[in-house]
C-alpha cells in the first residue's frame, strides 16, 4: 500500500462543514471507483452531507466513485491519498478526524 503525499497546504473545510475540499496529486495513473485517472493535479471535493465524492481536472468532474465518510480517532495532518496495487482506496483530507473511503 503506498501513500501519496499532497499538493499544496491543507485547504480542508471543518468537520462539521457540509463540503470538504483540497489538491491531491496522483503519482501514477490510477483507477478510482473503477475508472483509471492519469497521473496528475485534481481537486477533491466530498459533501458530508449527501456522501457524494467528486474529482475534478481543468474544472470538469473527471469521476464520482461512491465513497463513504469513516471516523477516526485523530486528526489527518495532510490531505493525502491512499493507494493499493493502483487502485484509490481512501482520501485523507488534512485537518479533519476522518477519511473518506472509496467504495467497490
Amino acid at each position: 500500500m503506498f501513500i501519496l503525499s499532497l499538493l499544496l497546504g491543507a485547504q480542508a473545510s471543518p468537520a462539521w462543514a457540509k463540503q470538504i475540499h483540497d489538491w491531491v496529486i496522483l503519482d501514477e495513473a490510477d483507477t478510482v471507483g473503477g475508472k483509471l485517472l492519469q497521473k496528475g493535479q485534481y481537486k477533491a471535493v466530498f459533501d458530508t452531507d449527501t456522501q457524494k465524492l467528486q474529482l475534478f481536472r481543468g474544472g470538469h468532474v473527471v469521476a464520482e466513485p461512491p465513497a463513504k465518510w469513516q471516523p477516526i480517532s485523530y486528526k489527518v495532518p495532510l490531505t493525502s491519498v491512499v493507494v493499493d496495487k493502483g487502485k484509490v482506496e481512501q482520501i485523507e483530507f488534512g485537518g479533519q478526524m476522518g477519511v473518506v473511503k472509496i467504495l467497490r
